[in-house]
């Protein structure tokens, strides 16, 4: 019941299926609700979408796990379709002596969305560049830990989104780059991490420069707690070894979610590995649709022409009214890091969104404006049912309508 999933079940609810999501967790949501910190999405604002895909008539089962309490060929038997988004949240490990004294990221945050974990400690290291680093460093702050981020390339490298990492710099956290752990031990409550410096050799399959180890630049330094986001996997051993590919990842369509397996589909983190939200509930969107081709007996990859795209070019902006776009109000640092339960970014009043949805061009939509019905020097263009019509007997191809079309909606074809 994480995002692909529910995006998923709510477009097949919408084309009138009956969708049961099956959750390992107590509550449905998957990493919006166990991954993302409250201070960036509140729990109450999930819990109110959550009990709209309820109202829409979508069953949950929770505590059923896959491959424990369910498995795909069970319910390949008793659905006419399954698709699989379990998302990905199998810690990568570092792989170095002592590591099993680290907590991992994803855990930890997980814990601190059930309320069930306290700050680990004073002097917290972080280990890691991506958007979960950001995410446990910016939490331990707002624990009042004094976090240390460890990474080992330089942040132009980091996968993190650049305005996580602006805004974890903004709150005053310590970055320490071409920094890499390689040994930890525990004395008594303190972990002893050695850390090697790093420099920047030749671009490796990700096209960022890979970390080289400068030797003798080892140094030992304390922390009470070492917190590791390195990555995540997704769990491949609760799924039927045929739809793993010859590399041992799942393969699935990406136009479609499709699986080796007739009707059974997977998408989200579950196939790509870490990404964002938005391309889960694509990936859930998409899947829906090809889910609902499959149940009709058709194929399930539509091939259809792409659609056409209005360029910023084809927009004539003289009939627009020129306004700034409003920024989203977003408290400062000495504000937002006082709490966990703080919302950094409160957003739109209902009055601003409405304002800032009105600035909307439209572009390659008609509304009726029109422009062209009042430029056509020819009378050609007709006013039927408030939209206009082209009188083809009286066109006589001058392009008019289609130059000062403010929305790039009319074009010229040579006839043939």
């Amino acid at each position: 019941a994480g995002p692909a999933g529910l995006s998923c079940a709510f477009y097949l609810r919408k084309m009138g299926y009956k969708v049961i999501i099956f959750e390992k967790e107590e509550k449905a949501g998957g990493i919006l609700r166990y991954g993302i910190p409250e201070y960036r999405l509140p729990k109450k604002i999930l819990d109110k979408e959550i009990e709209i895909l309820i109202e829409m008539g979508i069953e949950f089962e929770f505590k059923k796990e896959l491959g424990k309490d369910i498995n795909v060929y069970d319910l390949k038997k008793d659905f006419d379709a399954v698709f699989i988004g379990i998302g990905a949240h199998v810690e990568k490990k570092m792989g170095i002596e002592g590591e099993e004294n680290f907590i991992s990221g994803s855990e930890f945050l997980k814990e601190v969305s059930l309320g069930k974990r306290e700050p680990p400690g004073k002097k917290v290291a972080v280990v890691g560049g991506g958007n979960v680093a950001m995410d446990v460093i910016r939490t331990l702050l707002r624990m009042g830990a004094k976090p240390i981020l460890l990474y080992r390339r330089t942040e132009n490298e980091m996968p993190a989104l650049k305005e996580e990492i602006e805004k974890a710099k903004e709150d005053g956290i310590e970055f320490r780059f071409l920094t890499l752990p390689v040994k930890a031990r525990r004395e008594n409550d303190k972990i002893i991490l050695t850390n090697i410096k790093m420099k920047l050799g030749e671009p490796d399959k990700s096209g960022r420069r890979r970390p080289v180890p400068i030797e003798g630049s080892e140094e030992d330094e304390v922390f009470d707690a070492v917190i590791t986001a390195i990555g995540e996997e997704s769990d491949r051993t609760c799924v039927p070894p045929e739809i793993l590919g010859e590399d041992g990842w799942v393969y699935a369509d990406k136009r479609t979610g499709a699986t080796k397996i007739p009707g059974v589909f997977a998408g989200g983190d579950f196939v790509q590995g870490p990404s964002t939200v938005v391309e889960a509930f694509g990936w859930g969107r998409k899947s829906a649709e090809a889910i609902e081709r499959y149940l009709k007996g058709e194929e399930v990859l539509k091939v259809e022409p792409p659609e056409k795209t209005v360029s910023f070019m084809q927009i004539q902006m003289e009939y627009f009214e020129k306004k700034n776009a409003l920024r989203p109000k977003e408290l400062s640092p000495s504000e937002r890091i006082k709490s966990l339960e703080v919302e950094e970014n409160p957003g739109f009043t209902k009055e601003e969104a409405l304002e800032e949805v009105l600035r909307c061009f439209s572009c390659g939509v008609c509304n009726s404006c029109g422009i062209c019905y009042s430029y056509c020097p020819d009378a050609a263009i007709l006013w039927i049912n408030e939209k206009p019509e082209v009188d083809y007997d009286y066109c006589k191809g001058c392009g008019i309508c289609a130059k000062e079309c403010p929305r790039g909606i009319i074009t010229m074809l040579e006839e043939e």
